[in-house]
């Protein structure tokens, strides 16, 4: 929530096979009420309580759908987050293959810690781990994803409170600060 600058960054390995995605933003974070009573329960009314995060921009999403929808992409999740004006960190590692058809979400058990830093930054990061365990990116991928960003985008110039950095190796036209879309800039 609130985040004015979101970086997207892929990590390859030595063969430019891309292996992790980071999502980085230097939002307002969370603490470890929200995460485990909002962030990690799916269908859970937080957003629906207000429709505006504390600096006033329109929530995005829903029901938790997209958090659950990374389990696609790798073989791991783990987040990273430090509420705004607050030294407590939370980190929570979520391994998709703990998950089988059996499972009921509460029957898995999530790892979690919290520790004290003033050295990590406030706001959150996602790490996806394993991307080319899911999924061979193509560059038909990594343009898709750069269309759908670019909608995240405001056209208007007196809107510049919002940037996503997109950082894709081996695709230099990709990379880079993502531009409005231009049907939305005409």
């Amino acid at each position: 929530a609130d985040a004015k600058k979101v970086s997207v960054t892929f990590e390859t390995n030595d063969s430019g096979t891309p292996v992790r995605l980071v999502v980085k933003d230097d939002g307002s974070g969370m603490d470890l009420a929200t995460v485990m009573t909002g962030w990690l329960e799916p269908g859970t009314v937080l957003k629906k309580q207000s429709d505006r995060s504390p600096g006033g921009r329109l929530y995005q999403g829903a029901k938790g759908v997209g958090r659950f929808a990374a389990a696609r992409l790798g073989d791991a999740l783990i987040l990273e987050t430090r509420k705004n004006g607050s030294g407590q960190v939370v980190t929570v590692l979520l391994e998709w293959g703990r998950f089988d058809d059996d499972s009921y979400l509460d029957d898995v058990d999530i790892t979690y810690e919290t520790t004290v830093s003033s050295q990590h930054a406030e706001g959150t990061t996602l790490t996806i781990e394993g991307l080319q365990n899911r999924k061979a990116w193509e560059e038909q991928d990594f343009q898709r994803l750069h269309d759908r960003l670019s909608r995240l985008i405001s056209p208007f110039d007196e809107v510049k409170d919002f940037r996503i950095d997109l950082q894709i190796p081996g695709y230099p036209g990709l990379t880079g600060e993502v531009e409005p879309h231009d049907l939305t800039k005409k």
